[in-house]
């Protein structure tokens, strides 16, 4: 969990440097990770490529609607807090 804070502090801080801080999504930044760390896990790689081929969904801006729902994905309360998962 340390790693993901660092990483969404930073991604935090490229926001604010570009001079747009409300494009900082926590929801989007966790979710997205921890969704790489699972198809990492459960499957084995020979490099970034080879990852990218066998996870093409990842490279969607809309592979997390598939969980959440857009409007809330964008919501001022997902840009600030994670929030878990729309209920299937």
């Amino acid at each position: 969990m340390d790693a993901a804070m660092i990483y969404a502090k930073g991604i935090q801080a490229l926001a604010a440097k570009a001079g747009a801080p409300q494009k900082f999504n926590l929801t989007i930044t966790y979710a997205f990770m921890s969704l790489i760390a699972e198809r990492m896990a459960i499957a084995s790689h020979q490099g970034f490529e080879d990852f990218v081929s066998q996870n093409p969904d990842l490279m969607s801006k809309t592979v997390l609607e598939r969980w959440y729902a857009n409007d809330r994905l964008h919501s001022d309360t997902a840009r600030s807090i994670f929030l878990l998962p729309d209920a299937a």
